[in-house]
Order: C-alpha cells, then structure tokens, then sequence
C-alpha cells in the first residue's frame, strides 16, 4: 500500500461524512502531515475519533457513547495484507 499522507486521508473522511445523514459535524486535526485525528460528531450526540498514521499506515476507530468507549478497532494496513482471493 503506498504512504497516504493526513491530508488526503482527511479529505477522503470528510468526504463520506458529508454525505451522511447521521453526521452533524466533524473537526480535523493534522499534525506533521503523517497524522490526523478526526472527530466525527453524530446527530444521536455520539461521536467518533477517527485517528490515522501515514508512517506506520495504522488506522484506529473509537465510537465514544456517553463518555464511554462503545466500539474500538485498530486496523494495520501494510502490502503484506493482501486480500486473499485477489
């Protein structure tokens, strides 16, 4: 998998979230350009920390309900993880 910098990462979740129903808002923040931390605020008053690193290609998801942690997955993309049918 090629280096995918913060900003085009960011870009690529802001744009899924615009076109969501269940977005109200969202806050980017990139720091170095290899890192970015998306805050996805949605209209059930939940939110999602979106937090991704271009130099290690790691992903993180975390679904934050009432200041509780609800769903968190961490996803390491790398060219040895390839889809096993393709």
């Amino acid at each position: 998998m090629a280096k995918v910098a913060a900003a085009e990462f960011s870009k690529a979740v802001v744009g899924v979230c615009s076109e969501s129903k269940a977005v109200r808002i969202w806050d980017v923040k990139i720091f170095e350009d290899s890192v970015a931390r998306i805050r996805i605020f949605l209209v059930d008053s939940s939110f999602i920390d979106v937090y991704y690193n271009a130099e290690t290609k790691k992903i993180s998801f975390a679904w934050i309900i009432n200041n509780n942690i609800e769903q968190k997955i961490n996803v390491a993309r790398s060219d040895e993880n390839k889809n096993p049918s393709g």
